[in-house]
């Protein structure tokens, strides 16, 4: 439909919509491709926000495929495009993504930014990032060998999962736990 009314930011919303359904199934290269797509898109709609949320996507994507480089380059960028946006939802979920992709930050860094996205997912009442965050602080607790600290944010995430049937990241949660 937007194709027909060349509506520019829907065919750039669709195209997101096809590159996450393609990521979920395995099917990165595809999914690439039509992030880069949906990108381009929302840069010519003048829509900002998409295109370096699309940027996060690829590190994502890139992440899954084991390529620590180029999602470490994507997530970068998509950081760097991040601090000329206003610090909304979509900013809180990149900084989660972007501690969760970065492995050389440091802690004090990491809690730097997951400070940063706290605060504003808790401003716009972001549950979904809320639920990210604890996942991330979690699994960094489980690689310090601090079980015990990491499991109340583990049982939270799956609540919170469970609550709004977010299948995908009840499995995180039961990842995590069984850590």
């Amino acid at each position: 439909m937007a194709d027909r009314i060349n509506y520019i930011k829907g065919q750039a919303e669709a195209n997101t919509n096809i590159a996450i359904t393609l990521t979920l199934k395995g099917m990165y290269s595809q999914s690439l491709t039509s992030y880069i797509r949906a990108r381009n898109l929302f840069l010519k709609a003048g829509e900002r926000e998409g295109a370096a949320q699309l940027l996060m996507n690829c590190a994502i994507t890139y992440d899954f495929l084991g390529n620590d480089s180029l999602s470490l380059s994507f997530a970068r960028a998509a950081m760097k495009e991040a601090k000329k946006l206003k610090l909304d939802s979509v900013v809180s979920m990149m900084l989660v993504n972007y501690v969760n992709i970065d492995a050389s930050l440091s802690s004090g860094d990491a809690k730097v930014y997951l400070d940063i996205a706290e605060k504003i997912a808790n401003n716009y009442k972001d549950v979904r990032t809320l639920m990210f965050l604890k996942q991330v602080k979690a699994a960094t607790l489980l690689d310090e060998r601090k079980n015990n600290q990491a499991l109340p944010y583990i049982i939270q995430s799956l609540k919170m999962a469970r609550e709004h049937s977010w299948e995908y990241h009840e499995m995180e949660g039961l990842y995590l736990q069984s850590r």
